[in-house]
């Protein structure tokens, strides 16, 4: 994923006899990557077992870990500011609203008040690495999704040394983009 020569075959896609595109690994990747946030949501007592979706990742360290890698790896794959196909899957898959989830305060999903307090502050650093990387590539698409004000209800919810200062990275490179 670090070598930005395969990076084309990631985001290649086949057709099929009928004509018909198929994802590509990039496509693949980012869903897998947002699965949990982006679909699953709360079964509660009454509910039809047909109607919700689980979470395909539990909260286990090395789940938060794969996560992370998923994360990275979309990052490699995209950073490239002339891949465009590559920007337009992010966007298309909603991969910054995913992270977003992760550093808005007010959201109560189930992907945000599942993980313990440690976890959380780590997947949260990350998620605001990632945002900080990407948002010179898809600045539009980033403030469509209110990123800037959620950084900043991020910043003010949040009292420790490290998250602040990495929400205060990433809202400095947003500040760089109208």
């Amino acid at each position: 994923v670090t070598c930005p020569e395969s990076h084309r075959y990631f985001i290649e896609r086949e057709t099929t006899d009928d004509n018909d595109e198929t994802d590509s690994f990039l496509d693949v990747i980012c869903y897998y990557a947002t699965h949990d946030e982006l679909n699953s949501t709360v079964k509660f007592v009454g509910e039809g077992s047909n109607s919700a979706s689980k979470s395909m990742f539990t909260t286990c360290d090395e789940d938060v870990e794969f996560k992370k890698l998923l994360w990275t790896c979309v990052l490699y794959i995209v950073r490239d500011p002339n891949n465009s196909i590559a920007h337009e899957i992010i966007t298309n898959r909603e991969f910054i609203a995913a992270l977003l989830m992760y550093t808005n305060p007010s959201d109560n999903s189930l992907s945000h008040q599942r993980w313990q307090p440690p976890q959380m502050k780590e997947i949260q650093l990350h998620a605001l690495s990632i945002i900080f990387n990407l948002v010179p590539l898809v600045p539009e698409h980033f403030h469509s999704r209110e990123g800037h004000s959620i950084l900043i209800h991020f910043l003010s919810t949040y009292n420790d040394y490290e998250r602040k200062h990495s929400c205060l990275k990433a809202l400095l490179n947003t500040s760089e983009y109208d």
